[in-house]
């Protein structure tokens, strides 16, 4: 497999799209071992995976960098040449409540759009995903993080409108929505331009690559 080029990023989904066919945690780990031995060129047992101090997984080789989000039925990977990354994938519940989740959670300018759309829950898993890679293109994920920084709701135009959580209070992130399966919703944040995303599945999925 083909690394990313500059300014290229690779998303794969693994897993079935068929809800009942869950996917574990390991599996999801195994899966991102045989992607990742792939642009490697090693075996997925020789791929060498460490933790920052904040916890998130990195590889010891340099020059690619990774993120994995695992929902229980399905997994997202992306994968760039070397430059911080985040991806977030949900499945979208329709039992949640979106506006009290918000107020809880995001800061009070996100939880005031999301109160006052006509469907406030799907703007509400559409800014979490969004919310959630951010955090993880930076290092980590800090429930307490959440109401530090403020990313749009609505429909297209993904990005992070401002952040305490980087010098400046304006980030250096770009945020992509992620085309995804039925059911789900799912968005990336690159370091800088976030350019061409490329979406692949594992060969055990329907229209696999």
């Amino acid at each position: 497999m083909s690394r990313p080029g500059e300014g290229e990023v690779h998303v794969w989904y693994i897993g079935p799209y068929d809800r009942g066919r869950g996917l574990s945690r390991p599996g999801a780990r195994e899966a991102t071992r045989e992607i990742l031995a792939g642009y490697l060129g090693c075996h997925p047992l020789s791929v060498d995976i460490i933790r920052s101090p904040l916890g998130k997984p990195l590889l010891a080789a340099k020059g690619l960098s990774f993120s994995l989000s695992h929902t229980g039925e399905t997994a997202a990977l992306a994968v760039a040449a070397g430059r911080p990354l985040g991806i977030d994938i949900e499945s979208v519940r329709r039992e949640v409540d979106p506006v009290g989740l918000a107020k809880r959670f995001f800061s009070p300018a996100e939880a005031e759009a999301l109160a006052a759309l006509v469907d406030p829950l799907s703007a509400f898993f559409r800014a979490w995903v969004r919310k959630e890679a951010y955090l993880k293109a930076l290092g980590g994920t800090v429930p307490s993080w959440l109401s530090r920084f403020a990313v749009s709701v609505g429909e297209g135009d993904p990005r992070i409108i401002w952040s305490e959580l980087e010098p400046g209070m304006e980030s250096r992130f770009s945020l992509v929505d992620i085309d995804s399966p039925t059911g789900y919703i799912a968005a990336l944040a690159v370091e800088g331009e976030a350019g061409s995303v490329r979406v692949f599945r594992m060969n055990n999925t329907p229209g696999g690559t």
